[in-house]
Protein backbone atom coordinates (compact mmCIF):
# COMPACT_ATOMS: atom_id res chain seq x y z
CA UNK A 1 0.00 0.00 0.00
CA UNK A 2 1.67 3.60 -0.80
CA UNK A 3 1.21 6.51 0.71
CA UNK A 4 -1.43 7.85 -0.95
CA UNK A 5 -3.55 4.69 -0.17
CA UNK A 6 -3.32 4.91 3.06
CA UNK A 7 -3.94 8.48 3.33
CA UNK A 8 -7.25 7.87 1.76
CA UNK A 9 -7.69 5.45 4.44
CA UNK A 10 -6.85 6.89 6.94
CA UNK A 11 -9.20 10.62 6.32
CA UNK A 12 -12.24 7.68 5.76
CA UNK A 13 -11.38 6.37 9.12
CA UNK A 14 -11.73 10.00 10.59
CA UNK A 15 -15.06 10.35 9.27
CA UNK A 16 -16.32 7.73 10.36
CA UNK A 17 -14.91 8.26 13.58
CA UNK A 18 -16.63 11.47 13.62
CA UNK A 19 -20.14 10.41 12.44
CA UNK A 20 -19.95 7.42 14.96
CA UNK A 21 -18.97 9.92 17.55
CA UNK A 22 -21.88 12.71 16.36
CA UNK A 23 -24.79 10.01 16.43
CA UNK A 24 -23.08 8.87 20.08
CA UNK A 25 -23.61 12.95 21.38
CA UNK A 26 -27.01 13.37 19.19
CA UNK A 27 -28.52 9.79 21.05
CA UNK A 28 -27.07 10.72 24.27
CA UNK A 29 -29.01 14.14 24.09
CA UNK A 30 -32.04 13.34 22.95
CA UNK A 31 -32.09 10.87 26.04
CA UNK A 32 -32.01 13.60 27.89
CA UNK A 33 -34.27 15.60 26.18
CA UNK A 34 -36.70 12.33 26.93
CA UNK A 35 -36.47 11.63 30.11
CA UNK A 36 -36.56 15.11 31.35
CA UNK A 37 -39.38 16.93 33.28
CA UNK A 38 -41.50 19.31 31.78
CA UNK A 39 -40.84 22.85 33.08
CA UNK A 40 -44.45 22.69 35.15
CA UNK A 41 -43.40 19.75 36.63
CA UNK A 42 -40.23 20.93 37.81
CA UNK A 43 -42.07 23.76 39.53
CA UNK A 44 -44.45 21.31 41.37
CA UNK A 45 -41.43 19.77 42.11
CA UNK A 46 -39.51 22.59 43.74
CA UNK A 47 -42.69 24.00 45.04
CA UNK A 48 -43.57 20.88 47.39
CA UNK A 49 -40.07 20.76 48.77
CA UNK A 50 -40.64 23.94 49.76
CA UNK A 51 -43.52 23.51 51.55
CA UNK A 52 -42.10 20.36 53.28
CA UNK A 53 -39.49 22.15 55.05
CA UNK A 54 -41.84 25.57 55.52
CA UNK A 55 -44.58 23.42 56.81
CA UNK A 56 -42.11 21.27 59.21
CA UNK A 57 -42.92 23.23 62.29
CA UNK A 58 -46.49 22.53 61.44
CA UNK A 59 -46.46 18.80 62.17
CA UNK A 60 -47.22 17.29 65.22
CA UNK A 61 -45.06 15.06 66.36
CA UNK A 62 -44.39 11.88 65.19
CA UNK A 63 -45.89 12.47 61.56
CA UNK A 64 -46.77 10.67 60.02
CA UNK A 65 -48.74 8.74 62.60
CA UNK A 66 -46.85 5.18 63.63
CA UNK A 67 -48.29 1.89 63.72
CA UNK A 68 -49.19 0.88 67.51
CA UNK A 69 -48.25 3.98 68.70
CA UNK A 70 -50.21 7.28 70.56
CA UNK A 71 -51.44 8.91 67.77
CA UNK A 72 -49.72 12.49 67.42
CA UNK A 73 -52.31 15.63 68.63
CA UNK A 74 -53.26 18.51 66.88
CA UNK A 75 -55.82 21.50 66.83
CA UNK A 76 -58.78 21.20 64.80
CA UNK A 77 -61.77 23.37 63.84
CA UNK A 78 -64.78 21.26 62.60
CA UNK A 79 -67.73 22.01 60.38
CA UNK A 80 -69.96 24.33 62.94
CA UNK A 81 -66.75 26.38 64.06
CA UNK A 82 -66.09 24.44 66.97
CA UNK A 83 -61.75 24.43 67.97
CA UNK A 84 -61.07 21.27 69.47
CA UNK A 85 -57.79 18.70 70.19
CA UNK A 86 -57.97 15.39 68.15
CA UNK A 87 -56.99 13.44 71.50
CA UNK A 88 -60.27 15.01 72.98
CA UNK A 89 -61.69 11.91 71.33
CA UNK A 90 -60.08 9.52 73.28
CA UNK A 91 -62.18 6.84 74.56
CA UNK A 92 -63.71 6.12 71.14
CA UNK A 93 -62.94 4.26 68.50
CA UNK A 94 -62.57 7.14 65.41
CA UNK A 95 -62.06 6.02 61.75
CA UNK A 96 -59.35 8.91 60.89
CA UNK A 97 -59.87 10.35 56.54
CA UNK A 98 -57.36 12.76 55.14
CA UNK A 99 -59.09 14.46 52.81
CA UNK A 100 -57.66 16.20 49.28
CA UNK A 101 -61.29 17.98 47.77
CA UNK A 102 -60.06 17.72 44.30
CA UNK A 103 -59.16 13.71 44.61
CA UNK A 104 -62.06 11.70 43.05
CA UNK A 105 -61.21 9.07 46.16
CA UNK A 106 -62.13 11.56 48.58
CA UNK A 107 -64.92 12.72 46.21
CA UNK A 108 -66.66 9.34 46.27
CA UNK A 109 -65.64 8.68 49.81
CA UNK A 110 -68.15 11.93 51.10
CA UNK A 111 -70.91 10.21 49.26
CA UNK A 112 -70.37 11.83 45.41
CA UNK A 113 -72.25 9.15 43.99
CA UNK A 114 -75.60 9.93 46.16
CA UNK A 115 -75.35 13.09 46.64
CA UNK A 116 -73.20 14.46 43.74
CA UNK A 117 -69.87 15.57 43.25
CA UNK A 118 -69.00 18.68 45.02
CA UNK A 119 -67.42 21.95 43.34
CA UNK A 120 -66.60 22.92 40.14
CA UNK A 121 -68.45 21.16 36.75
CA UNK A 122 -65.54 18.78 35.58
CA UNK A 123 -64.92 17.79 39.30
CA UNK A 124 -65.07 13.58 39.19
CA UNK A 125 -65.56 10.75 41.65
CA UNK A 126 -64.26 6.96 41.55
CA UNK A 127 -67.90 4.75 41.48
CA UNK A 128 -66.14 2.18 42.86
CA UNK A 129 -65.15 3.67 45.87
CA UNK A 130 -67.59 3.60 48.58
CA UNK A 131 -68.49 5.73 51.76
CA UNK A 132 -67.62 4.44 55.20
CA UNK A 133 -71.40 4.22 56.19
CA UNK A 134 -71.95 1.88 52.76
CA UNK A 135 -68.76 -0.21 52.69
CA UNK A 136 -68.45 -1.05 56.85
CA UNK A 137 -72.19 -2.44 57.26
CA UNK A 138 -71.54 -4.51 53.80
CA UNK A 139 -68.15 -5.97 54.82
CA UNK A 140 -69.15 -7.04 57.71
CA UNK A 141 -72.99 -8.50 56.68
CA UNK A 142 -74.42 -5.88 58.30
CA UNK A 143 -73.17 -6.64 61.84
CA UNK A 144 -71.39 -3.72 62.44
CA UNK A 145 -72.79 0.24 61.27
CA UNK A 146 -71.38 3.35 61.58
CA UNK A 147 -70.51 5.87 63.07
CA UNK A 148 -72.28 5.56 66.67
CA UNK A 149 -71.50 7.40 70.00
CA UNK A 150 -68.54 5.48 70.62
CA UNK A 151 -66.86 5.27 66.97
CA UNK A 152 -66.83 8.52 65.42
CA UNK A 153 -65.61 9.21 61.70
CA UNK A 154 -63.22 12.44 61.37
CA UNK A 155 -62.55 13.61 57.91
CA UNK A 156 -59.82 16.00 58.01
CA UNK A 157 -59.36 18.38 54.70
CA UNK A 158 -55.76 19.17 53.97
CA UNK A 159 -56.19 20.51 50.34
CA UNK A 160 -59.09 22.48 49.00
CA UNK A 161 -59.91 22.33 44.99
CA UNK A 162 -57.07 24.26 44.11
CA UNK A 163 -54.76 22.47 46.47
CA UNK A 164 -54.57 25.33 48.99
CA UNK A 165 -54.94 24.66 52.79
CA UNK A 166 -58.74 23.81 53.07
CA UNK A 167 -60.34 26.23 55.26
CA UNK A 168 -63.57 25.91 57.67
CA UNK A 169 -65.66 27.12 55.41
CA UNK A 170 -64.81 24.37 53.46
CA UNK A 171 -65.53 22.15 56.09
CA UNK A 172 -68.84 23.72 56.29
CA UNK A 173 -69.62 23.28 52.90
CA UNK A 174 -68.28 19.53 52.39
CA UNK A 175 -70.39 18.40 55.53
CA UNK A 176 -73.13 20.76 54.18
CA UNK A 177 -72.74 18.82 50.81
CA UNK A 178 -72.52 15.47 51.96
CA UNK A 179 -74.85 15.90 54.89
CA UNK A 180 -72.64 15.04 57.44
CA UNK A 181 -73.26 16.31 60.44
CA UNK A 182 -71.58 15.73 64.46
CA UNK A 183 -75.12 15.23 65.29
CA UNK A 184 -74.36 11.73 63.01
CA UNK A 185 -71.16 11.55 64.78
CA UNK A 186 -69.38 12.77 61.51
CA UNK A 187 -67.18 15.34 61.95
CA UNK A 188 -65.15 17.39 59.42
CA UNK A 189 -62.53 19.60 60.02
CA UNK A 190 -59.36 21.29 59.44
CA UNK A 191 -56.10 21.56 60.35
CA UNK A 192 -55.71 24.86 62.52
CA UNK A 193 -52.34 24.76 60.56
CA UNK A 194 -51.20 24.10 57.28
CA UNK A 195 -50.16 20.88 56.73
CA UNK A 196 -49.48 20.25 53.97
CA UNK A 197 -46.41 18.56 52.39
CA UNK A 198 -44.35 15.14 51.81
CA UNK A 199 -45.48 13.37 54.69
CA UNK A 200 -49.44 14.57 55.15
CA UNK A 201 -49.40 13.57 51.08
CA UNK A 202 -48.24 10.16 52.16
CA UNK A 203 -52.12 10.12 53.78
CA UNK A 204 -53.97 11.23 50.56
CA UNK A 205 -56.35 9.70 50.18
CA UNK A 206 -57.88 6.59 52.76
CA UNK A 207 -58.44 5.64 56.29
CA UNK A 208 -56.79 5.09 59.90
CA UNK A 209 -58.11 3.43 62.82
CA UNK A 210 -57.26 4.49 65.81
CA UNK A 211 -58.45 2.77 68.98
CA UNK A 212 -60.23 3.90 72.62
CA UNK A 213 -56.40 4.68 73.68
CA UNK A 214 -55.67 6.72 71.13
CA UNK A 215 -53.21 4.21 69.32
CA UNK A 216 -53.09 3.82 65.43
CA UNK A 217 -54.24 -0.04 64.88
CA UNK A 218 -54.19 0.10 61.09
CA UNK A 219 -53.19 1.98 58.15
CA UNK A 220 -55.09 1.80 54.92
CA UNK A 221 -54.13 5.54 54.01
CA UNK A 222 -52.45 7.08 50.86
CA UNK A 223 -51.02 6.03 47.77
CA UNK A 224 -48.98 3.12 49.60
CA UNK A 225 -51.20 2.01 52.28
CA UNK A 226 -50.09 -0.50 54.58
CA UNK A 227 -52.94 -2.63 54.90
CA UNK A 228 -56.01 -3.93 53.48
CA UNK A 229 -59.21 -1.79 53.85
CA UNK A 230 -61.06 -5.04 53.70
CA UNK A 231 -58.98 -7.44 54.96
CA UNK A 232 -57.47 -5.17 57.81
CA UNK A 233 -59.57 -2.31 58.92
CA UNK A 234 -62.45 -3.13 58.46
CA UNK A 235 -62.41 -6.63 60.09
CA UNK A 236 -60.59 -4.64 63.32
CA UNK A 237 -63.63 -2.73 64.05
CA UNK A 238 -65.78 -4.75 65.63
CA UNK A 239 -62.55 -6.39 67.90
CA UNK A 240 -61.92 -2.53 68.15
CA UNK A 241 -65.67 -2.26 69.78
Amino acid sequence: MNTKELEGYMVYAAKVLFVTLLLLVLLAIAALEATKKPPEEIARMVEAAKLSRQNVSNLPRPWPPEMNSGYPDFDLIDQEGTKFSLSALKGRVVLVEYVDMASPISQAAAGAKEKGVFGAENQSFDPYILTPEVFVPKLTDGKVTLPTAKFLIVSILIKNAAGMPATQEDAKNWAAHFGLTKDAFHIVAVPEKDMRGKGTDGLLTGFQLVDKNFLLRVDSAGPMPKHNLDLTLVPMIPKLM
